[in-house]
């Protein structure tokens, strides 16, 4: 019952907080988001997670302003970015990272006026996928449908974007290469566990 108590008050502590962050929001966000909007989202995604509740007022309003800033919404269908509980073991508290996801970052890079457009996509064991870098790079990639797509049956995650110059980059990255990045971030069993094809993209 004391737990639940003291749920119930820093939840109210966290609206109360992110709340009174409106104006310093409306200051920060791009024309396409307004403060209203945002501030709903994020109290949507606090409540659906009892963990992000369990954090302090301040990371989450420090998330937030984060989201706030680059203009991205967290959670939900765009999925632009995500607001991680972790274990702050230094200050014996639990706290939230913000994580843009693959879809908030490739929404950056269009804003940033230089890319048209860019896609990551996974390979997965049955698919026809082949690429070579040097002076003539290129990459092909013929998903088979009858495919199991599982991530026990990933090949490799990669990026391509075309440049407003009609130039084409892309980058190739293993499994290893993924799971290393994986167990290099500060939750590799948190949202990697939950949305490990997600991460992988990004």
């Amino acid at each position: 019952e004391n737990q639940s108590l003291q749920t119930n008050a820093n939840k109210k502590t966290i609206a109360d907080l992110i709340a009174s962050k409106k104006t310093e929001l409306s200051v920060a966000l791009p024309k396409h988001l307004n403060a209203d909007r945002l501030l709903r989202i994020c109290l949507t995604e606090i409540q659906k997670n009892p963990k992000l509740q369990q954090c302090t007022a301040a990371s989450l309003a420090g998330a937030v302003m984060q989201a706030a800033q680059l203009g991205l919404e967290p959670g939900g269908f765009l999925g632009h970015c995500y607001f991680v509980p972790f274990n702050n073991r230094k200050k014996n508290c639990s706290e939230v990272q913000f994580i843009p996801g693959y879809k908030g970052l490739i929404e950056l890079a269009i804003r940033s006026g230089k890319v048209s457009s860019i896609s990551a996509r996974i390979v997965y064991k049955g698919d026809k996928f082949f690429y070579q870098y040097g002076t003539n790079e290129r990459i092909e990639h013929t998903p088979d449908l009858n495919a199991e797509r599982t991530i026990e049956n990933i090949k490799a995650v990669y990026a391509l974007a075309k440049l407003n110059d009609g130039n084409i980059k892309f980058e190739v990255f293993s499994v290893s290469e993924i799971n290393d990045s994986r167990l290099s971030s500060k939750d590799p069993d948190g949202i990697w566990r939950s949305d490990y094809e997600e991460m992988a993209k990004k």
